[in-house]
């Protein structure tokens, strides 16, 4: 007899890329207040064109507050989330940040959630 052992996913992304439109403010159902605004990246592959893919990115807490004060359309950042992805959508893929960087500035800035 087989035994199956459940490995946990890890769903970790790393996405550097370039804020495409401004950050908003949403309020979501049973969860606190967030921002939301979308990423263009590139991928690159050895030998291959670049692809550019969009982001839809959402964060909340202490996150939303740095990326709705800080963060512009045309601003490059590094954002640390999971990524998330719902059949029933074509839209762009969804990244909910856990970690922004900003990188524009000459002073990298980041925000965490606790």
């Amino acid at each position: 007899m087989r035994c199956l052992m459940k490995v946990p996913a890890l769903n970790v992304a790393h996405v550097c890329g370039t804020v495409t439109t401004l950050p908003a403010v949403f309020a979501s159902v049973g969860r606190q207040s967030g921002a939301i605004f979308e990423l263009s990246a590139r991928t690159y592959e050895r030998g291959r064109k670049t692809v550019a893919i969009r982001l839809t990115v959402v964060c909340f807490a202490s996150v939303a507050e740095a990326v709705l004060s800080h963060l512009r359309e045309g601003d490059v950042v590094l954002i640390t989330g999971s990524l998330q992805h719902h059949q029933s959508s074509r839209g762009p893929l969804g990244l909910v940040a856990s970690a922004v960087q900003f990188l524009t500035t000459g002073e990298v800035k980041s925000a965490q959630t606790e």
